[in-house]
């Protein structure tokens, strides 16, 4: 039986090693008589293109700034006395009048202290006229005196001559010099109340200038109750309601002004010296009374931005909704975590919006002229440095400044210079991989460039 089961393995084996055989033989006889596709000819690849016309001109780079509204004169007004609070007429974002109430603080606690400073002053003057009283007194008094130490003396001088001629006792000669000392006294006490007449007087007098100062401080406080607006702007924040009782030094509202808002936004640490040196600047300089001046050098700033919006065109018939600001000057500090110094933008628009302190703003700034400069699509330069010409529809590199950037009709556009460009090169403007000198292109359009320059007239900002 062993035998038997040895056989059958053995026929299943060579049954499956014929199989792999034919198929391995029929495998091996089709990839003979199967035919071999028909191999084309190489050839080099050729893109298709768009170009534009080389043309020069003398553009002023664009920079958009990001900031926000802020105005210089913002105040916190508050209280000048611990009191109640009577009455708030203000209310937060109120556009007020200088003079205009805004809070009213109750009175009656500044009215008594009033009644005690008016009864200081009486009592000190009253004091003043009694010393002046006594003062002339004193001088009458010490005429008087003089002449009973003068009698005095000659009570003196006559027990003396008795003594001598024992017609008097050695007790009644010293009662006589008693009597002699005794008025000598009275009358010292009273050249020195005369002669301190003058300082007596001047501690009172200043006793009622303190008075009166004190007076005067709490007639102050007593105005200060009915606080009003110190200039003509826009309320952003109450802190009190009636009824409630503020310390004084205690805040009640903020407003700012709305006359003299500003822009600030933070520019660039590698513009800042072009822009210190090149850009056109209006700035102020402290004047010795405290005041500040304005000083201009001639030079206009050509500023456009656009308030929480985007960047476009300037129409004929935006202009009048657009916002225009001017540099004023550089911060004087770099904030921490800041790469730059802050510029500050004043406003100088005639008509002045509803602007809110903390309002984002997209500002476009525009720089100096730039000479001989190309305008190009950002799609054309490479590498921030390269740009390609096509000279008889093969691809030549050329190397390139890029002088800044600018926006015209919604499209961002790439200010470079180069000495090998040329007016009327046909400069590549589609944006292909692994572009390099000597690749072979197809022209599908050529356009000339007409990016036109931004009127001077529209060089404002715009108000969303």
């Amino acid at each position: 039986m062993m035998n038997s089961r040895l056989s059958k393995r053995s026929l299943s084996l060579l049954i499956a090693f014929i199989l792999v055989m034919v198929t391995a033989s029929a495998i091996w006889v089709l990839r003979l008589t199967a035919k071999q596709p028909e191999r084309k000819a190489s050839q080099d690849r050729t893109w298709k293109v768009e170009v534009m016309t080389v043309a020069k001109q003398d553009y002023q780079p664009e920079l958009t700034l990001y900031g926000r509204v802020e105005s210089p004169f913002e105040t916190t007004l508050t209280a000048a006395t611990t009191a109640y609070i009577e009455a708030v007429p203000a209310r937060e974002g109120m556009l007020v009048q200088q003079g205009q109430v805004l809070v009213k603080l109750d009175q009656r606690d500044l009215l008594l202290k009033k009644s005690q400073r008016e009864a200081d002053i009486l009592n000190i003057k009253a004091k003043i006229a009694t010393q002046n009283t006594r003062y002339q007194y004193d001088q009458r008094s010490l005429v008087e005196e003089k002449k009973l130490l003068v009698i005095a003396r000659n009570a003196v001088a006559r027990q003396s001559s008795l003594k001598q001629r024992n017609l008097s006792s050695v007790t009644q000669l010293e009662e006589a010099k008693q009597g002699e000392v005794q008025q000598a006294l009275n009358v010292n006490k009273m050249e020195l109340a005369i002669a301190d007449h003058d300082n007596q007087l001047q501690q009172l007098q200043a006793q009622l200038k303190q008075a009166e100062a004190l007076l005067a401080e709490t007639l102050l406080d007593l105005e200060r109750t009915t606080v009003k607006a110190p200039l003509t702007g826009r309320i952003s924040q109450v802190q009190v309601a009636p009824g409630a009782r503020v310390k004084e030094g205690e805040s009640l509202l903020t407003l700012y002004d709305v006359a003299n808002l500003e822009v600030r936004a933070q520019l660039p640490s590698r513009l800042l010296p072009r822009l210190k040196t090149q850009f056109p600047l209006v700035g102020q300089q402290m004047q010795p009374d405290h005041t500040t001046q304005a000083v201009d050098d001639n030079r206009s700033t050509a500023l456009a931005g656009i308030l929480q919006g985007t960047l476009s065109e300037v129409t004929e018939a935006q202009v009048n909704n657009r916002l225009s600001v001017q540099l004023d000057r550089f911060a004087a500090a770099v904030s921490q975590g800041q790469g730059g110094v802050d510029g500050i933008f004043r406003i100088t628009s005639d008509s002045l919006p509803n602007l809110e302190l903390g309002r984002s703003v997209v500002l476009n700034l525009q720089l100096p002229p730039v000479d001989d400069s190309v305008a190009v699509p950002v799609t054309a330069i490479y590498n921030s440095q390269r740009v390609f010409k096509v000279v008889d529809n093969f691809l030549q590199s050329v190397s390139v400044e890029k002088v800044g950037e600018l926006k015209r009709e919604g499209k961002e556009w790439a200010l470079i210079r180069s000495t090998q460009l040329q007016v009327g090169d046909q400069l590549m403007t589609t944006q292909i991989p692994n572009a390099i000198t000597g690749m072979k292109v197809q022209l599908t359009s050529t356009v000339v460039n007409q990016v036109k320059k931004q009127p001077a007239n529209l060089l404002s900002n715009s108000r969303s």
